[in-house]
């Protein structure tokens, strides 16, 4: 048996199976010896592919003067755990893939109603309501369960649902709402409501003596901040962002019990190319609004994108808290290094955000840099996020804390040299 066992599994794999039994495995940083460790080698390509700033067929050359990308979010140290983890190595990879001879017709239309799911939502609803059980983070019981293209197809769902909400209340065909929220917000939100001239107007006005025609998008925990928002018009329509209401991200207390919340495999899991997300609705009306969104939209979602978000989710059940302990620890002391970095020059530099989440948001306090933080930082081969993005002034930048280990160590040395 150990023979056949061995010659099923490569020699790297049976180390990392030794590491996981040893209890180490936890955060070894470990990708493909033929890339150079600076890169991986993907099962549909064959090659090497390279990380931001190393080059060559293996990887191996390191970019002179490369501007390392800090600014999209893109979870690379989330899939750092997936690949060093020694229990996929026992999985198929049709477990991460609808075979192919299931789910060939279109999905029933059924994945907003959790009392009666049909289809691949008999077992994803109770999986996706098992998972927020699990972590506390939200009520998903007898909430209505809209699926999506990821949360900024949320975002712009529940807007349409918003408005049509409203027209069919008031009668008028042309009634136009407002979407509400703080600053700093996430740049979608604007980009959302500019999907619907005529509907909507995006806005970030605080004193407006009426509410029925707001709908404010409550961040909780805030993009960039981390920073838990609390309803600035408490009467209005709320939709709750929570994408980041995850324990590898914040301490939370309690579930979030509100009528509408949103989530994505991207910041639960680090999935952000399977482009999965889903709300958790309290009214069975505003959800069918959503649904009829998705459906204008894009027909329906992808059944291939459900399977595979559907195995993730159960992992974050079957072995709990594993995924969410490494991220935390690997941020934890990303964060330390940074922190101390800054602390070099704390008057040119002042960092806002509640520290181990997943972006830096700095403020160049210089008086000659005040004018464009984002350009000292590119200057120095660091490119982030510009404050206006979020309606913030030009003397702040967003850094993420999410990148790839190599990326991220590249990152580092390019902002040492900054207070050298």
């Amino acid at each position: 048996f150990f023979l056949s066992f061995c010659s099923f599994f490569s020699v790297s794999s049976l180390m990392q199976l030794l590491l996981l039994f040893l209890g180490v495995v936890g955060l070894v940083v470990s990708y493909d010896k033929e890339c150079s460790y600076q890169g991986m080698i993907y099962s549909d390509t064959g090659v090497c592919e390279c990380f931001q700033c190393f080059s060559s067929g293996d990887c191996s050359t390191v970019d002179a003067n490369c501007i390392v990308d800090v600014s999209a979010g893109s979870p690379g140290l989330y899939q750092e755990y997936w690949y060093n983890d020694p229990l996929n190595l026992l999985k198929e990879s049709s477990d991460y893939r609808t075979p192919y001879q299931e789910y060939i017709p279109y999905a029933p239309d059924s994945a907003t109603n959790s009392s009666i799911p049909d289809g691949i939502h008999k077992v994803l609803v109770p999986q996706i309501q098992k998972v927020h059980s699990l972590y506390k983070n939200a009520v998903a019981e007898g909430r209505y369960i809209v699926p999506a293209y990821g949360c900024t197809n949320l975002f712009t769902a529940a807007a349409y649902a918003f408005s049509e909400m409203k027209r069919q209340e008031t009668g008028d065909p042309n009634y136009q709402v407002k979407i509400y929220a703080k600053t700093p917000y996430y740049n979608g939100y604007p980009n959302m409501a500019y999907l619907f001239p005529g509907r909507m107007n995006f806005t970030t006005v605080e004193d407006y003596c009426e509410y029925d025609d707001i709908m404010e998008i409550v961040t909780y925990p805030n993009n960039p901040t981390g920073d838990f928002h609390t309803p600035t018009y408490p009467e209005a329509f709320h939709v709750y962002d929570s994408v980041y209401l995850w324990p590898s991200l914040v301490n939370y207390s309690e579930p979030l019990d509100v009528d509408v919340v949103l989530f994505s495999m991207s910041k639960a899991t680090g999935h952000a190319g399977s482009r999965f997300g889903w709300a958790l609705v309290k009214d069975q009306n505003f959800a069918n609004l959503m649904a009829d969104y998705m459906e204008r939209a894009s027909l329906e979602i992808s059944v291939d994108n459900q399977f595979r978000s559907l195995q993730v989710l159960k992992d974050l059940t079957n072995r709990p808290h594993t995924l969410f302990e490494y991220v935390k620890k690997v941020l934890q002391g990303r964060w330390s290094q940074a922190l101390a970095t800054l602390a070099q020059q704390p008057d040119r530099f002042k960092q806002y955000a509640v520290p181990g989440t997943f972006y830096m948001l700095i403020e160049c306090m210089d008086q000659g840099e005040k004018d464009n933080c984002y350009n000292t930082f590119y200057q120095n081969n660091i490119k982030g996020e510009p404050g206006p993005v979020f309606g913030l002034p030009n003397s702040y930048v967003r850094i993420e804390m999410v990148s790839h280990t190599p990326d991220f160590k590249i990152f580092m040395q390019n902002m040492n040299a900054m207070m050298s």
